[in-house]
């Protein structure tokens, strides 16, 4: 499978995750729940944001894979 963030090469994980779970050598393991994909309709995630926000879920939970929500989520922005 492709990073839905990046687009680069990554791992999915089956473990019962209502969502997908992956790891990509760029962004690193990460989760986005179902309820977020069904409202993507297309959209790309922004790159740089979504690796911060990564970055600052694996700080606050460090041995948990953060998960990417309807509530945090950080939209490609489209030029005018």
């Amino acid at each position: 499978m492709n990073c839905l963030i990046c687009n680069a090469d990554a791992h999915e994980f089956h473990n019962g995750f209502e969502g997908i779970e992956c790891e990509c050598h760029h962004c690193g393991h990460y989760a986005i729940t179902d309820a977020l994909l069904k409202i993507r309709h297309g959209r790309h995630f922004d790159v740089f944001d979504t690796r911060v926000l990564l970055a600052v879920l694996r700080g606050e939970h460090p041995h948990a894979v953060p998960v990417i929500t309807e509530a945090n989520v950080y939209w490609q922005r489209l030029l005018a």
